[in-house]
């Protein structure tokens, strides 16, 4: 599953995109949204309006889609 969702975010690179993480201690996905600036085979970077740049894994990510 992350081999595709890695793929999909190498697409994904410069758009602005949601990502939906899903953890096993919460009971809901975690949606983050932001430009995505940065992705290889081991994580990737958004540029998020209210929090700023984050690095996050592909460990939790459950979805990517494009933002229109």
């Amino acid at each position: 599953m992350n081999e595709l969702i890695i793929s999909e975010m190498k697409k994904l690179k410069g758009k602005n995109i949601k990502v939906f993480f899903k953890y096993s201690t919460v009971t809901y996905n975690i949606k983050k949204s932001g430009l995505l600036l940065e992705a290889d085979d081991k994580f990737f970077i958004i540029d998020e309006s209210q929090d700023g740049r984050s690095t996050y894994s592909y460990d939790f990510v459950s979805s990517v889609m494009e933002d229109k």
